[in-house]
């Protein structure tokens, strides 16, 4: 009876779709022709993966009722990492079995990268006992200046051809690269949250950490688990930004924390942690950018962007607080 009441209460679906078709009226009548245009639509699905990875990184961290604010400093320090294996491994004119195995490799080297980026994370939370607003914070700092340190301040750039086919490339002449590998990532981490015990006890956490351990589950291992995913998460992201964007830097994306909290909470996960599904951060990835697409194409400067992600971020913790206090509530009166 109280998860059939949940389902009907939240609709965080609902909620996504409901905007998803607001967005699309409003841009439709405002830019006929143009925000529904094959460019702009295939612009769109260029841009999605990497806050949309991002967005799957931090709901890792926020699940458990954390927050990781390193994972755009993972993902750089992740691009500047690969491009200096790169600059160091391909030559002038590699074959194309050669460079294919040095992208693979470099593809798993930032796999790692990430893994240990975000396990330093859970260590410092789960052993050291620091916040993970701290933790995440100073190590956010940490990456990112092990990354001006390795390019002393300038920006890497000017990468195999196969890099840019990854970044820059489609599936059949339509489809581009990056917002397939973004989905088979999407289902990797449904069937992970959603479809496993792994899930399962990754909601048991968030939701009550004492009663976690008292049921004899290692909290510790839990936290590096989930840590360890944002990292590599983060890590994908900064492979697919050195790729579709030919360069490497330490402060690129600042903005991506912001919109990932934003998608998150969007999605319907819950700060406190506990709560979230990965099928609602897919449909708030695509609200988000349907919402940025049409701002870009009417010309609205980035600070009044950064305003209306703000104003929408406040709104929708105030309406998620309000639903899952009637849940409760009601919860209550029916027992």
């Amino acid at each position: 009876m109280k998860l059939s009441i949940q389902k009907i209460f939240t609709g965080t679906a609902w909620k996504l779709l409901a905007i998803i078709f607001l967005v699309a009226i409003v841009m439709g009548i405002r830019l006929p022709g143009v925000f529904f245009s094959g460019a702009n639509l295939q612009s769109m699905l260029f841009q999605i993966p990497e806050f949309g990875l991002f967005a799957l990184a931090m709901s890792m961290a926020m699940l458990t009722g954390g927050c990781d604010l390193s994972i755009v400093s993972t993902a750089n320090l992740t691009a500047i990492i690969l491009g200096v294996f790169l600059h160091q491994t391909v030559g002038e004119s590699p074959k194309t079995g050669v460079e294919t195995l040095i992208l693979l490799g470099a593809f798993l080297l930032g796999l790692l990268i990430g893994a240990l980026a975000g396990l330093l994370n859970g260590c410092l939370i789960s052993f050291a006992g620091v916040p993970p607003i701290l933790a995440t914070l100073g190590t956010m700092s940490f990456y990112g200046g092990i990354g001006i340190v390795i390019t002393k301040g300038s920006a890497l750039y000017d990468f195999p051809q196969g890099m840019k086919k990854i970044g820059n490339g489609y599936l059949a002449g339509t489809i581009p690269i990056p917002a397939l590998i973004f989905i088979g990532f999407v289902l990797i981490m449904f069937l992970t949250i959603q479809k496993s015990s792994f899930g399962v006890k990754l909601y048991m956490l968030g939701t009550n950490a004492k009663a976690y351990e008292y049921s004899g589950l290692n909290r510790e291992r839990m936290i590096l688990a989930s840590y360890g995913i944002s990292g590599i998460l983060a890590a994908i992201s900064g492979f697919i930004i050195l790729a579709r964007t030919n360069t490497a830097n330490a402060d690129y994306g600042s903005t991506y924390i912001m919109q990932s909290i934003l998608v998150c909470v969007l999605g319907g996960v819950n700060p406190k942690g506990g709560f979230g599904k990965v099928t609602g951060i897919f449909l708030a990835t695509l609200a988000i950018q349907m919402l940025s697409s049409g701002l870009n194409i009417m010309n609205v400067n980035a600070y009044f962007k950064q305003f209306v992600y703000g104003a929408l971020l406040i709104i929708m913790i105030i309406s998620n607080t309000w639903d899952h206090r009637t849940i409760k509530q009601i919860g209550g009166y029916i027992r």
